[in-house]
This record gives C-alpha cells, sequence and structure tokens, in this order.
C-alpha cells in the first residue's frame, strides 16, 4: 500500500501532538505528584479549598505550599498536608492563606 506525502505530513503532525504528554507521562507527569482528589472531603470543605484559590502549581514566585507555614510534609512525590486547607496538598502548589515559614 502506497501512502501519500499529505497523509504522512498528517500523521507526522497527529504524532508530534502526543510526544510531549508521552514524555510527561514517562517522567512523572512534569514534577511532582497529582493532589486534585477531593473525592474524601465533605462538600465544604471541598469548597472552602476552592475558596482559597488553591492550585496545584503556583504562579507566584518563592511563594509554594512547601515554604508555607500551614504545610506539613510528606514522602518525596507525595502530597503533603496542610493545618488550614483540608485533603491532599501539592508542595508546589499555593492558596491565598499562604503564609511564610518562620526562618
Amino acid at each position: 500500500m502506497k501512502t501519500s506525502r499529505r497523509e504522512v505530513l498528517r500523521l507526522m503532525v497527529i504524532g508530534a501532538g502526543t510526544l510531549p504528554v508521552l514524555g510527561l507521562a514517562g517522567c512523572g507527569g512534569g514534577g511532582g505528584p497529582s493532589c486534585n482528589d477531593t473525592s474524601g472531603l465533605s462538600a465544604s470543605d471541598a469548597d472552602f479549598r476552592r475558596a482559597q484559590g488553591y492550585v496545584e502549581r503556583s504562579t507566584r514566585e518563592g511563594r509554594s505550599c512547601s515554604t508555607c507555614n500551614f504545610y506539613t510534609a510528606a514522602a518525596p512525590d507525595a502530597c503533603g498536608s496542610c493545618s488550614v486547607v483540608r485533603g491532599p496538598i501539592n508542595p508546589a502548589g499555593y492558596c491565598n492563606l499562604w503564609v511564610a515559614r518562620p526562618t
């Protein structure tokens, strides 16, 4: 079966779009655990978490859950916990309640 150049190019474009995803899957999804499973939380705890703007990846330089006074680390590459926001907490995450850990 002969394949046209157009078909080869189409397959290359499709393949190029999936390579970054496959590459991330091989290295743990881009760094760190996924801590979005809130299925064990009450509705009010899940609402509070959302209201505080919890995100898996902080966009604020120098401010992440791992540097917050309320964060408690777990095993490496595992979700930690927070004394204010319930549920699994990503060390690279952030929320509006962030307070610098005393030095």
